[in-house]
């Protein structure tokens, strides 16, 4: 009986495979049992996807960028290798640059932007690429895009990040003003009587000529601009009049014609005799100003006051500076907006001191890089720019002519340096530092 029992009770107990899992043991007392836990779903690997950015949304978390009062200065200093903008006396932006190498090295001087190309190739270095090219000088030196490698590494021009040579390329424009100093520069506000003197003449009102309703004698022909759109007065009376050629009679028996000498042509008809008192023949209109800031250079070296306007030469004057043994220094003048109070124009300065050779704040040789052992140090005996201004006597006549074209941008180097070889055609005045 008791065989059968317990036959019995363990054909009760029976325990399925699939089911062992769930039981448990309990020792010699038998067994119990657990519930199976509840099943969990089988995970589905899901790519993540991203959601759409609403565009106006991101935008609007941009700080929307502030409008260019103007003009800029921009501040490139080897020294520190570093670029820096300034709208009027303020800095906007600031970025890492490269340099030229001691091998081939930046120019230092003052600089204007004369050509710009968003993609440009160089013609002198195998086509190379230069993104979004600010041209300083006909030579080759210029602000693009390039490597920055944390020292001086380029053959002469100032590389920049792309993200910046790309805003900075549309902050800019033909004649913004680039200094390109040892160390850093800051344009700072300035105000002297000299300074006052180079201000907009009033415009006088001009009748209205006889029988030309809406018209006046005085506004026929062309008008120049201050190169932002602003008006100018008539310049007809202020430019150089040409010389009215006089033909010189013609004895030769042959003629150049397309660089070659050809037979004369046959001598004409006499014309008809003409009276006694003939019409002069009218002079040929003079040429009208290009558009743009206007530039006026004063140089102790030469002695002279330069002007120039849309990169062209306007004319130039005798100068004379006190005290000729001593020093200038380079003094940058711009004029920024008009007073509120008169005719007058707000002023700020940059001054490039003196400089000597002064290694940038790293440059590499071979596989070592080589720090700057000396800061660069201002010159002793540099005058100050107010200094300068004080010992610069600017003709009458000048400021006179002067006043019917300067605007706001229009600008006044004043320094111990000649015109630099690079100003030429097409360029604004250069003025190398050393």
């Amino acid at each position: 009986m008791v065989g059968i029992g317990l036959g019995a009770a363990l054909a009760l107990v029976v325990i399925e495979p699939a089911d062992a899992a769930y039981y448990y043991n309990y020792g010699y007392s038998g067994y119990g049992y657990r519930a199976p836990p509840a099943r969990q779903p089988r995970a589905v690997s899901r790519k993540k996807t991203k959601k759409p950015r609403d565009e106006g949304q991101q935008q609007a978390k941009k700080e929307a960028p502030k409008a260019i009062k103007g003009p800029l200065t921009i501040v490139v200093s080897i020294g520190e290798q570093r670029v820096r903008v300034f709208d009027q006396t303020t800095k906007i932006a600031e970025s890492p640059t490269s340099t030229g190498t001691k091998a081939h090295p930046t120019l230092t001087g003052v600089f204007s932007v004369i050509q710009k190309e968003r993609m440009h190739y160089s013609n002198l270095y195998a086509n190379a690429p230069m993104p979004y090219m600010q041209r300083l000088t006909w030579s080759g030196t210029a602000m693009h895009t390039g490597v920055l490698p944390g020292y001086a590494a380029s053959h002469g021009c100032i590389r920049l990040p792309n993200s910046f040579a790309a805003r900075l390329w549309t902050m800019t424009k033909l004649g913004t003003r680039v200094i390109v100093a040892r160390h850093g520069l800051e344009p700072a506000p300035i105000a002297h009587a000299k300074l006052d003197e180079l201000k907009r003449k009033p415009v006088e009102a001009t009748p209205m000529a006889e029988g030309a309703a809406g018209k006046t004698a005085a506004t026929e022909g062309p008008v120049a601009t201050d190169g932002l759109g602003t008006p100018m007065p008539n310049m007809t009376e202020a430019q150089p009049k040409p010389a009215v050629p006089v033909m010189a009679e013609l004895k030769p028996t042959t003629q150049v014609l397309n660089d070659k000498y050809m037979p004369a042509a046959p001598a004409a008809e006499p014309l008809p005799a003409q009276s006694a008192d003939p019409a002069a023949p009218a002079a040929a209109p003079p040429k009208p100003l290009k558009p743009g800031p206007v530039a006026v250079f004063i140089s102790k070296k030469e002695g002279k006051l330069f002007v120039r306007k849309g990169f062209d030469p306007v004319f130039e004057v005798p100068v004379k500076i006190a005290n000729p043994e001593v020093p200038l220094g380079t003094h940058v003048y711009t004029a920024s907006e008009n007073r509120a109070d008169s005719l007058a124009f707000n002023w700020m300065v940059v001054s490039l001191p003196g400089e000597g050779r002064v290694a940038p704040a790293s440059e590499k040789r071979g596989k070592r890089e080589k720090q700057a052992a000396t800061p660069p140090v201002q010159s002793v005996g540099t005058a100050t720019a107010t200094e300068a201004l004080d010992r610069v006597e600017i003709p009458a006549e000048a400021a006179d002519r002067l006043a019917e074209m300067l605007g706001p941008g229009a600008s006044l180097i004043i320094s111990d340096k000649g015109l630099g070889y690079q100003t030429g055609k097409g360029t604004d005045f250069i003025v190398l530092s050393r």
